[in-house]
């Protein structure tokens, strides 16, 4: 799936094997003194290569990359749920009241790195890039993966989890545990106001992520 704007191209693609080693990791870790191993290609490709992070176990990959004038200034590691297993993010809560209230809320679109409770950034920017608009547009190509059979749930976890849960179409906040200073927590407060007609509003919980 390849979408397009001027010069802006957001790609989803269904194995990382697709993306240059080197692109990705200048996005996830663009600065040598704070590496972090859980966001590198090397990481995230061993995953699917093994067969842990693939379609056949729950975890089939939809992950965004941004491109600019042929060059990626953004990735976002993403994948298309059947379960809620893996993720340390603890949403069967929500997913038992949805199905109870007669909705179906799997599959879902889930933000995160697999099998991994380790904090971290999840919109990651080229370091030439603007962080503010790429961050945006990550967060809003994600939102069009959506239909309205399927949940959206972007998790950020920074240093406290974050679940953002949407459905496509009006927009409509289902549950939210983003806090105030999480990254995602502006981007969707811009995007909600980019969209006057959208509904799509962050409640932020208590306490800091950073």
């Amino acid at each position: 799936m390849v979408s397009a704007r001027d010069d802006l191209v957001a790609k989803v693609v269904p194995a990382l094997a697709t993306v240059p080693a080197a692109a990705w990791d200048a996005c996830a870790n663009p600065d040598p003194t704070c590496h972090n191993p859980f966001l590198s290609y090397a990481f995230l490709s061993a995953l699917e290569l093994a067969g842990c992070a693939v379609a056949a176990k729950g975890w089939a990959p939809q992950h965004i990359v941004l491109e600019r004038g042929g060059n990626v200034i953004g990735c976002l590691p993403l994948y298309l749920k059947s379960h809620s297993r893996g993720e340390y993010v603890f949403d069967t809560g929500w997913a038992d009241a949805y199905a109870r209230a007669g909705g179906d809320y799997y599959p879902k679109l889930q933000a995160a790195v697999p099998f991994t409770p380790v904090p971290g950034r999840r919109l990651l920017i080229h370091p030439d890039a603007d962080t503010a608009e790429t961050e945006l547009l990550l967060i809003a190509a994600a939102r069009d993966l959506a239909t309205p059979d399927r949940t959206i749930a972007l998790a950020f976890l920074p240093a406290r989890s974050g679940v953002l849960l949407l459905r496509h179409g009006d927009g409509v906040l289902l549950a939210s545990t983003l806090e105030t200073r999480c990254a995602a927590g502006p981007v969707l407060e811009r995007l909600g106001r980019r969209n006057p007609r959208s509904k799509l509003r962050a409640r932020c919980g208590q306490g800091a992520c950073r």
